[in-house]
């Protein structure tokens, strides 16, 4: 079979979504919501957090900030922080892998926000 472009293609089979379509998945509960979330930790780590309405279908979005320990204001501090993965799961969880450039353990504030179907 020849594409438009002139180049053989594959027949795509019924039911076999093209990589650039969406995936829609039925949502219970809130279409969306947001909370924050104290952490600490250095180097590489792991963290679970509570979202009530999250599950596997899920689209999960998270940011990091430092905190200062005194008064737990969020800044912009002198270490490079990253999310590296975010894991929505079944049963109102999120697993968030998180990466600290800095020798000490740093009090850091997780933002996350959720959003249910489409």
């Amino acid at each position: 079979m020849s594409g438009s472009n002139g180049q053989n293609s594959a027949p795509r089979q019924e039911n076999q979504p093209n990589a650039s379509e969406p995936v829609k998945h039925a949502a219970s509960g809130p279409s969306q919501g947001a909370d924050s979330f104290a952490l600490s930790g250095k180097g590489i780590f792991d963290s679970t957090v509570p979202m009530r309405f999250v599950n596997h279908t899920s689209r999960v979005f998270v940011s990091l900030a430092e905190l200062y320990s005194v008064d737990r204001t969020p800044f912009m501090g002198g270490a490079n922080i990253r999310v590296l993965n975010v894991v929505p799961k079944d049963g109102g969880e999120v697993e968030i892998r998180v990466e600290v450039e800095y020798p000490e353990e740093l009090p850091l504030l997780a933002s996350v926000f959720y959003f249910n179907g489409f």
